[in-house]
């Protein structure tokens, strides 16, 4: 599990691919934003505004709002 505050940082990591989620891509050619939790990049998602995310120790993770 990879995380930083920038997407710049995540992609930077040699285990992250740079495959371009193609409905991401869709919705910022359309909206000129991508929906919550998705980014250009597949496999690379966005914590919501108002959570906090927990990793248990063995690779679980869950968001929740608070």
């Amino acid at each position: 599990m990879v995380f930083a505050s920038k997407i710049r940082a995540i992609v930077a990591h040699p285990d992250v691919t740079h495959d371009m989620d193609l409905t991401a891509f869709w919705h910022y050619l359309t909206f000129i934003v991508t929906p919550a939790s998705l980014t250009l990049f597949r496999g690379v998602f966005k914590l919501p505004a108002g959570h906090t995310l927990t990793i248990r120790h063995d690779v679980e993770a869950s968001a929740n709002q608070y």
